[in-house]
């Protein structure tokens, strides 16, 4: 009796725990491959990824010589893959774009984008938009917010070594 009850226990906890495993494994492999991706950015431009975070779409990376800022992320269409030399930014900042809901009796802003904008020191290079969040491709943030920030300091203080 006792082992019969036994084996039922370790069963249903078995069958509650192994979803969280598979989640869990699929994440990993996710974001090794993100790595990898970042990896392969890098040696396109004879570099290493020593810093670097993921989003649920995205990777960002910065080299280790603190000179390049690696962006890849996956979208319907294929993928998107970016290099930066942090030299040639003038600055760094995290963009929200909000957009007005009319409610009942008010209104609310809701975040529609949220994305890191980079000036350039050449007046003709155009910014570039790294996006960290689009509510047309997710519902609900999900920690971006403060990876954003994260990374506008880490680039800053990057930008600093080249400051003249």
């Amino acid at each position: 009796m006792d082992i019969e009850i036994i084996a039922i226990g370790v069963g249903i906890t078995s069958l509650l725990v192994l979803p969280f495993v598979a989640i869990n494994k699929s994440k990993n492999t996710k974001h090794k491959a993100q790595k990898q991706e970042l990896n392969q950015i890098a040696a396109s431009v004879q570099s290493d990824v020593a810093n670097f975070d993921f989003g649920l779409d995205f990777a960002i990376g910065l080299s280790s010589a603190k000179n390049y800022i690696f962006y890849h992320k996956k979208t319907q269409g294929g993928s998107f893959a970016k290099h930066i030399p942090i030299n040639t930014i003038k600055s760094c900042r995290a963009n929200e774009i909000k957009r007005k809901v009319k409610m009942r009796k008010h209104s609310e802003d809701m975040l529609c984008k949220l994305e890191l904008v980079f000036t350039f020191n050449d007046d003709e290079t155009p910014p570039c938009n790294l996006t960290f969040y689009d509510s047309d491709e997710h519902y609900q943030i999900n920690g971006e917010f403060a990876l954003a920030k994260k990374w506008e300091g880490i680039v800053n203080e990057a930008m600093a070594f080249y400051i003249l």
